[in-house]
């Protein structure tokens, strides 16, 4: 079949119209069509489909077109009632899928079609699952997939989404403009969702995301900042400081209101911008001192590199880190002076 009419094809068969579908086995029947592609299709219709007239004329469509191996593993492994049972995705179902791709047929499709309409329960395995089988070809179908299921979590659910860090973990494992697209796409409300998406980018290490990800940069947002760090963008400098001095303001109010700074000073550092040692130093002003170990460990680093002489440095390192404000002032005072310098 030429692959504009495949294509053709695929579209029916992966529609949620049912008269669509219908047209689209019909179409299979008629065209002797027994790719790889539409067998994975009709497989998945036959198996897992939640209409019963589709799952018969797909049983029917898959019968007249599947090779006679392929037909004896389905007979094999598959009853109508396990549609509807987890148990099967207990190891069972990967010996099917095994089976099946070494028989000819492309499990991605019908996996696929089952991780979007299928439970909850069988999800991790199904994660699983796609995550052996090599489908380079097929890739566009899985992270549309991964990201249809990631798309359905609501903006305050935060337990339960073993699956969903799982699928964000195969799409970065995937890799490509394809997956950083499909992260930068599943960026939004949920927090818990954006901090695994940013952990992902963070490796995958496309600047193209950075402005997503301050867009969702907050004081709670430890993976989003981490992921700014290692990118390594002068964009994110501003935005980052800004969440510092707001989290360091936070201690100045009842202990409750204080969040971590680690992370963000961490991000600062690994972009290594001098601009952010006037706010750690005036930092020092507020955090107890007890808590300041990392934001004085930060200032030592950021000043590594100044063009100063051995003196100048320990003297200004002295200031700035010092117990007292006026002397911390009259650091950021020579600071400056240096930075300014042409």
């Amino acid at each position: 079949m030429p692959s504009d009419a495949s294509d053709n094809l695929r579209k029916f068969l992966e529609s949620d119209d049912l008269a669509m579908i219908t047209m689209g086995l019909s179409m299979a029947k008629g065209s002797a069509d027994a790719s790889r592609q539409t067998l994975g299709l009709i497989l998945g219709l036959y198996m897992f489909h939640g209409d019963k007239e589709i799952r018969s004329l797909a049983k029917t469509a898959f019968t007249k077109l599947a090779p006679s191996v392929p037909k004896r593993i389905v007979r094999k492994y598959w009853q109508a009632e396990y549609r509807t049972q987890s148990w099967v995705w207990d190891g069972w179902m990967q010996k099917m899928v095994s089976d099946v791709d070494e028989a000819g047929i492309n499990p991605v499709y019908f996996l696929t079609g089952v991780l979007v309409t299928g439970d909850e329960d069988n999800r991790g395995a199904i994660i699983g699952i796609l995550e052996k089988i090599k489908a380079v070809d097929e890739s566009s179908t899985v992270v549309a997939a991964l990201v249809q299921m990631i798309g359905s979590v609501s903006r305050y659910q935060t337990t339960n989404l073993t699956n969903e860090k799982a699928a964000i973990a195969l799409i970065e494992k995937i890799g490509g403009e394809l997956a950083v697209d499909a992260l930068v796409g599943l960026l939004g409300n949920n927090l818990k969702i954006n901090e695994a998406v940013a952990d992902s980018l963070g490796t995958l290490g496309d600047v193209r995301v950075v402005e997503p990800l301050i867009s969702v940069l907050s004081s709670d947002s430890k993976f989003v900042a981490r992921a700014l760090g290692i990118l390594g963008d002068d964009r994110a400098v501003g935005p980052l400081i800004e969440i510092l001095v707001g989290i360091f303001n936070s201690y100045k109010t009842y202990s409750y209101g204080r969040k971590d700074f680690d992370t963000v000073i961490e991000a600062l550092v690994m972009l290594g911008d001098k601009k952010a040692i006037e706010p750690l130093v005036k930092g020092l002003d507020i955090v107890p001192r007890g808590l300041q170990d990392s934001i004085i460990d930060a200032i030592s680093l950021l000043l590594d590199g100044l063009e100063v002489d051995a003196k100048e440095m320990e003297n200004l390192r002295r200031f700035l880190i010092g117990e007292d404000a006026g002397m911390r002032g009259m650091g950021l005072s020579m600071l400056k002076g240096i930075l300014t310098e042409p």
